[in-house]
Parts: C-alpha cells; structure tokens; sequence
C-alpha cells in the first residue's frame, strides 16, 4: 500500500474492501511502532550528547546535576530543583 501502490484491480467484494481497509491501517500501525521502538535509543543519545556538552560550560562555582540531586534528596525533596 506504501510507495504509491495501490490495488491492482478495483476492490468488488465488501470482504476485500474491509481486509483492504484493515490491511492499510494495521502496515500503518506497524510503521509507527517500529519508529517508536528504533527512534528513542537515537533521540536519546543525540540528547545525552548535548547534555554533557552543556555540563562542560558550566560556571566553576556551579553544582553539578549529581550534587543538586543529593541535595534535593537530603532535604527530602527528590528532584527538586535548586
């Protein structure tokens, strides 16, 4: 059904209109879950990456994410911010 394929003759049966209809929305399904199951892992990285570049320019006085988090979790307060 992708790639501008369509069916080869038109669909004469109500059977083969619902197996075409439920066809296309289960290959459409299965081309998000696939993206969302492959996607995220690279999402990620490509943020982890920034995130430390960003923690590298950090002011010298500033407190590392790590020390806010013990900070926040001491006071009892578990990710709070500064």
């Amino acid at each position: 059904m992708w790639a501008a394929w369509g069916p080869v003759a038109a669909l004469q049966t109500a059977p083969g209109k619902v197996f075409a209809a439920l066809y296309a929305l289960y290959s459409g399904l299965v081309v998000i879950v696939v993206a969302g199951l492959l996607l995220p892992p690279v999402f990620h990285r490509i943020v982890h990456h920034f995130a430390m570049a960003f923690e590298d320019e950090a002011a010298p006085g500033d407190p590392s994410p790590q020390e806010v988090s013990r900070a926040a979790a001491r006071k009892g307060r578990p990710n709070a911010a500064p």
